[in-house]
């Protein structure tokens, strides 16, 4: 039977205390703490799909409104405790719980389990020799090993895809419409490639479900306010910090532009061009395929003396991404792979990547040296060939797992548009030029890139179960 979790009114309400909360956490950030974390442990067990909306908007806190020149709070207890590590822990929690209580698992989940939790002695290793050498990063390889959860959590919350795919989308496209008015006027920022192609996708998804027509109308302006955020953002800071600016600076991003291109080709090919529903499973190859083409050709480029005529002086959009691709990431890629082949190799230490660099102002300061910005070599050369090498293998499990599942749900445009062309974008964008596919953050690249392939799951297992007349 379809699973129809809370009610739309308790939804709507959790999204107002949200807000309201939000609006608390802007005049204090301390009396906003336990609320923000009531508000996170309710969302993470009942596990709706409805509370999304609202979990974003208690995970946000005073620091990412630019205005209020505020830092993130963390309290130091041993460990740094912020909004995002609570989720994080919480949905740990409810997801061992879970699946103790229900042993049932296939094969191949069973395996990918066992890894996980094998994955822990590095984790606990290199964190244990970060912590020794004085690092203040030293839990970065803990919540390396606990980001997984975010997929399995997205089992549990697939279940009520069915009956809340609708508010979804209605809710989620007024949040986004609200986050990207106030990206593209610089009251806003929160580090993540989200925004663009999950208000591109939502946009899709209202016009191929049947939204109403105010829905329809409340899901282009998101997707109207994300692209201009992507295209403009940063020409409108550029003019607003230096004065100047032209059109070599529209994009924000290389990447941010790649994310919202892969997320319209695919939806578009699924929706549009695929005719038989398995033919959707062999997407993923063909565009890794060409990805995988462009880093070696800009690696090999880049240790060549042809990479001598790449400058930063570029003079049009062109020449602006042959700097990008060459001169800069295919020179960073070229290091990275040396990085990831020098030993320690699968214990890595991170006092080995401290370089000396300057703070804001001009004062020299110990600093971790820049990751090679493609998320595989940023596995190997922060995680080693342990627990880096199982999160890479544990990403493209979940991704190809996902246009499986999808194969047998191709009548859900929906789930199409709005969850698997968002996440597949960030994954394959970010993948190349960055190194924030693997993130636990909420508010960040998690969300699509862990979060929505455990829906797709989840939804397809309780597809299978109403299907068979499981209870």
């Amino acid at each position: 039977m379809i699973d129809r979790g809370i009610s739309e009114r308790q939804a709507n309400w959790f999204l107002l205390i949200a807000f309201a909360v939000l609006m608390l956490n802007c005049v204090s950030q301390i009396a906003a703490f336990p609320f923000q974390v009531m508000l996170i442990i309710y969302a993470v067990v009942k596990s709706d799909i409805k509370l999304f909306p609202g979990l974003f908007v208690a995970l946000l806190d005073k620091s990412c409104f630019p205005a209020f020149g505020a830092e993130l709070l963390k309290f130091r207890v041993g460990i740094a405790v912020s909004a995002e590590n609570v989720f994080l822990i919480v949905v740990f929690i409810t997801v061992v719980f879970r699946m103790f209580r229900n042993q049932r698992q296939a094969q191949s989940v069973l395996a990918m389990l066992i890894f996980w939790l094998l994955s822990l002695l590095p984790a606990w290793v290199i964190a244990s020799q970060a912590k020794a050498d004085g690092l203040g990063v030293w839990q970065e390889p803990l919540v390396c090993f606990l980001t997984p959860a975010l997929y399995f959590w997205g089992w549990s919350v697939g279940r009520t895809w069915e009956s809340s795919r609708l508010y979804f989308i209605k809710r989620m496209s007024f949040l986004l419409l609200i986050l990207n008015a106030l990206s593209v006027g610089r009251q806003f920022y929160v580090f993540s490639f989200v925004r663009g192609p999950l208000s591109l996708g939502l946009a899709a998804a209202a016009i191929f479900g049947r939204c109403s027509p105010g829905c329809r109308l409340l899901a282009l302006g998101c997707c109207a306010t994300g692209l201009l955020d992507a295209m403009f953002s940063r020409y409108i800071t550029m003019k607003a910090t230096t004065g100047y600016a032209d059109t070599t600076e529209l994009g924000s991003t290389f990447t941010v532009v790649m994310t919202i291109l892969f997320c319209f080709a695919i939806f578009t090919i699924a929706c549009a061009v695929v005719k038989t529903p398995k033919a959707i499973r062999p997407l993923p190859i063909m565009f890794i395929v060409p990805l995988v083409a462009v880093f070696f050709y800009a690696t090999g480029r880049a240790s060549s003396k042809v990479a001598d005529d790449v400058g930063n002086d570029y003079r049009n959009i062109l020449e602006r991404f042959e700097f990008k691709l060459v001169g800069d990431r295919g020179t960073v890629w070229a290091d990275g792979m040396k990085d990831a082949a020098t030993p320690p190799l699968f214990f890595k230490r991170y006092l080995n990547r401290v370089v000396t660099g300057f703070g804001p102002n001009g004062e020299q300061v110990l600093m971790l040296k820049m990751p090679p910005h493609n998320q595989i070599l940023a596995l190997l050369v922060s995680q080693g060939w342990w627990l880096g090498l199982f999160c890479i293998i544990f990403l493209f499990w979940t991704h190809f797992r996902m246009f499986n599942k999808m194969s047998f749900m191709m009548d859900d445009k929906t789930m199409i548009c709005a969850l698997l062309a968002p996440s597949a974008a960030v994954f394959y964008a970010v993948g190349l030029t960055g190194q924030s596919v693997w993130s636990a953050a909420f508010t960040g690249n998690g969300l699509v890139t862990l979060i929505f392939p455990g829906v797709v799951c989840g939804a397809f297992m309780n597809r299978m179960r109403f299907s068979r007349g499981w209870m």
